[in-house]
């Protein structure tokens, strides 16, 4: 160790030693070499007499550089993931928005379709597009709210709901879903 970093480190020890502490821990940056700087992690254990002399005092120099490299790496990559996470929840929304538009356009003319005379067959295909575009576009919009959940782009509001009422919505697009599935 260069000669300045060993008068830092036996000014630490005495700086202990007037203060009384029992232990201390502290890291250092150094730079040795070419190769970039060393962390050191220095420990200090001292122990006193009753009168409150020290005794002996015990240091250990650890090289820690490999560590906390390691650690600012993991940090540095949870830095890209977390833009990664977000950049796909924008994208995801995005594309689900993009989506909805024509979906949009689908349940709008099944409705007006719906408002007309037709033939029993043909009212029948209607309602299964009006279901199945319907089924579609709640998928969106769910897909959309999630979007925004991960985004911190919405805020969630306490809303009353009928027990009742809730399960016979579900009841009502499984029954459906079951109906064409069979």
């Amino acid at each position: 160790m260069p000669s300045a970093d060993n008068k830092r480190i036996k000014q630490i020890i005495q700086d202990s030693l007037t203060q009384q502490s029992r232990n201390v821990e502290m890291k250092e940056t150094i730079d040795l070499h070419k190769r970039g700087p060393t962390i050191f992690k220095l420990n200090i254990d001292i122990d006193y007499d009753m009168s409150g002399n020290p005794l002996c005092a015990l240091a250990i120099i650890q090289d820690i550089t490999v560590q906390e490299n390691i650690k600012a790496s993991l940090r540095k990559q949870k830095t890209l993931s977390d833009k990664n996470a977000q950049f796909r929840a924008n994208q995801i929304a995005n594309m689900s928005h993009e989506l909805r538009t024509p979906i949009g356009g689908i349940v709008g003319m099944t409705d007006v379709l719906l408002g007309e005379n037709h033939n029993e067959k043909t009212i029948e295909k209607l309602k299964i597009i009006k279901e199945s575009s319907d089924l579609l576009m709640h998928t969106l919009t769910e897909t959309l709210d999630h979007c925004k959940l991960m985004a911190d782009g919405i805020k969630l509001s306490p809303t009353p709901v009928s027990p009742k009422t809730l399960l016979k919505s579900v009841w009502i697009k499984n029954e459906f879903i079951l109906q064409y599935r069979q």
